[in-house]
């Protein structure tokens, strides 16, 4: 079998654009028949284009190349002998159209990433609405009313009266209702020279040598009511000192709480000592209670002490009031705690009772004795 010979070399300065309607038709005759020998020849060679000469570019419109026939189908056209064409005129020279951008290919499709959705703005609930605001009503000019009338002030009720006191003597009558008289004649009077309260109050009196004949002891006194261990009295009495007083000795008793069925010292008593101090101590000197101020002569003095009377020194306990002052007692406070009474009752005595070895003559005035259950009992009264 006969090598083929080597097809032609084809390049763009080999096919020309046709010039003429004319040279349409041998044109398309040349390709075919390049055609045919492309179809049965080697693989031609590929010979790059020249470059064209340097000048403005010229557009050649490629050729329309027919769909190559299948071989022995149609007879090639006998050659004629070659026609001396005359120079193709050169197409005009089109301006170059405007350079496009380049069109970039879109690179190729990647599985598409799913990214997290944006987060979205959180959703502002809108405000509650507000309740429409009430547009006040226009202002009225104000209309003066009568001032009300004030309700009259209420009269405070009265104070409650105080209790009643237990007992309460004005000593004002010369038989000394509700005493007993325990004294020598004539040494228990009346006296009617400015009484501390009422018209009239008790003097008692007792001298060198003056034996009571009931007790057989020196003393001019009154004895009053009884009262009982557990109870807690106010004892008030009002006391003047003469200035007829001349009293010498180491004790005298002006008014005591005594024992019944007691030969001993009473549980509470009021000294009256010879310059004229005051205290209150028991009977025999122990405890003491209170050391009052030395009496200035013929001045009324407003004793007030209350005693709860107990054998406990632990519960009886002793308080003290002067002029209505409250006093500071032993131990440095408003009470003082000690036994109080020495059996399971007592009653009062007032006057004078001293010792038998006393000097000079003693003078006593007592008004306006009372006791309560409270110190507004006594005081009342």
């Amino acid at each position: 079998m006969a090598r083929p010979s080597k097809a032609p070399v084809v390049t763009a300065d080999s096919v020309k654009a046709p010039t003429t309607a004319n040279e349409k038709p041998k044109i398309i005759g040349a390709v075919r028949r390049i055609v045919s020998e492309i179809a049965f020849a080697a693989p031609p060679e590929f010979v790059p284009a020249q470059p064209p000469a340097e000048g403005p570019p010229v557009e050649v419109p490629a050729p329309e190349v027919p769909a190559p026939e299948p071989p022995g189908l149609e007879e090639p056209a006998p050659e004629e002998p070659p026609v001396e064409e005359p120079a193709p005129e050169e197409p005009p020279v089109e301006e170059p159209a405007p350079e496009e951008p380049p069109v970039e290919e879109p690179p190729a499709e990647e599985p598409p990433v799913e990214e997290p959705a944006p987060e979205e703005p959180p959703v502002e609930e809108p405000a509650p609405e507000e309740p429409p605001v009430e547009e006040p009503a226009p202002e009225e000019p104000p209309v003066e009313e009568p001032a009300p009338e004030e309700p009259a002030p209420e009269e405070p009720s009265p104070e409650p009266p105080p209790p009643a006191p237990l007992f309460a003597s004005g000593l004002e009558s010369p038989e000394f209702n509700g005493w007993h008289l325990q004294a020598l004649p004539g040494r228990v009077t009346l006296s009617s020279t400015d009484p501390f309260q009422g018209t009239a109050n008790a003097r008692f009196e007792v001298r060198e040598g003056d034996v009571e004949p009931e007790t057989g002891s020196n003393r001019a006194e009154v004895s009053g009511p009884t009262f009982n261990e557990g109870q807690d009295i106010y004892v008030r009495d009002a006391i003047r000192v003469p200035s007829a007083n001349t009293f010498e000795g180491s004790w005298q008793i002006i008014q005591q709480l005594h024992e019944t069925d007691w030969g001993g010292s009473p549980g509470i008593a009021v000294f009256l000592e010879a310059n004229r101090g005051l205290k209150i101590v028991a009977g025999d000197g122990s405890p003491s209670f209170w050391q009052g101020p030395v009496l200035q002569p013929n001045r009324w003095y407003d004793l007030v002490y209350r005693v709860n009377l107990s054998q406990n020194s632990a519960v009886g306990f002793v308080e003290v009031w002067l002029d209505g002052v409250r006093q500071t007692v032993a131990g440095g406070g408003t009470r003082v705690y000690g036994k109080t009474i020495q059996t399971a009752h007592t009653y009062l005595k007032a006057g004078i009772y001293r010792g038998s070895s006393s000097n000079g003559t003693s003078v006593v005035e007592h008004d306006n004795i009372v006791v309560g259950t409270s110190l507004a009992s006594v005081m009342g009264g």
